[in-house]
């Protein structure tokens, strides 16, 4: 049991129940400790496996195996991530058209874990994510911990997560130069402070205003390091992708690393493009995330 958890086991087990029954969306629960599956708790509708079942072969393996993927991952992300100077991750969101992996950090090597579908619709993606965030929020109280306010969910109400003020706008198809305009749309002090729209492993279009918000000096640094962050987003999305396969099904389309001082947002476009999206703001973490969905959502089907 981890230290920083209630000594009673069935206080903890009771926090995870509870979630799983509100968060009627959510098939699988899991907290990780240094890598490793501490508790588990799902609704996939497998039966429990024969003593002599091979492991690795239901997907409740799948999950177990990707939830170790993913805090790894987590784990090296944020020594890079913290170079920003705008904290440490503290939630992780890998997204498929299928499925959808939530991986908020209790504390450094304490990770809660929730899986759930995503065809019932981004409504239902968000209160599943939420209901992850507010489970993480509940255990650090435990020891005494404030809430990091994972996805700006405490101070994003549901009826905010509006999309881009500035829509309808022209979709631009797959001109770098009608994309960039498009991308000068979305920026701005109170959301996107820098996206980035790479084809091929290759920056074609950056735009920013991270002079305005954190000064030239600041943003200088900061520009040097997203730009390269997102040459390194492209191969180790696929390599989560890779790794996602049995759990989550489908193609990686989203990756969210928030931190304690905003977000750093990966979006999958068609034609080996994507996109990279950052905030400094944690409480538009919300906001911004579904300003680069919606232009994800453009470059997807430039023609509506």
């Amino acid at each position: 049991m981890p230290a920083h958890l209630p000594a009673d086991v069935g206080a903890l087990i009771g926090h995870y129940r509870d979630t799983l029954a509100a968060a009627t969306a959510l098939d699988w629960l899991g907290h990780f400790r240094a890598g490793t599956l501490a508790y588990g708790i799902d609704r996939l509708g497998e039966a429990e496996p024969a003593p002599d079942h091979l492991p690795g072969t239901t997907r409740r393996d799948a999950v177990e195996r990707l939830g170790r993927q993913v805090t790894s991952t987590v784990r090296a992300l944020d020594r890079t991530l913290q170079q920003a100077g705008t904290g440490r991750l503290i939630r992780t969101v890998l997204s498929t058209d299928r499925n959808a992996l939530f991986c908020d950090t209790v504390r450094p090597g304490d990770d809660v874990i929730g899986v759930m579908p995503v065809t019932d619709g981004p409504d239902a993606v968000d209160a599943g994510d939420r209901a992850v965030a507010a489970l993480a929020t509940r255990l650090r109280a435990l020891d005494g911990l404030p809430a990091p306010n994972y996805g700006s969910f405490d101070t994003t109400a549901v009826t905010d997560r509006a999309g881009s003020p500035t829509r309808p706008l022209p979709r631009p198809g797959t001109d770098t130069a009608a994309i960039t305009d498009r991308m000068r749309a979305d920026i701005g002090p109170d959301t996107l402070h820098l996206l980035s729209y790479w084809s091929d492993g290759r920056a074609e279009a950056t735009v920013d205003c991270l002079d305005t918000v954190t000064g030239p000096a600041r943003g200088a640094r900061l520009r040097a390091l997203y730009a390269a962050l997102g040459a390194d987003l492209g191969p180790r999305a696929n390599e989560l992708n890779r790794a996602a396969g049995g759990a989550l099904r489908g193609r990686l389309l989203r990756l969210v690393l928030d931190v304690e001082s905003g977000a750093i947002y990966y979006r999958r476009l068609p034609a080996r493009r994507y996109l990279v999206g950052v905030t400094l703001n944690q409480a538009h973490v919300a906001a911004a995330d579904d300003r680069i969905s919606a232009l994800a959502q453009d470059l997807t089907h430039p023609d509506g």
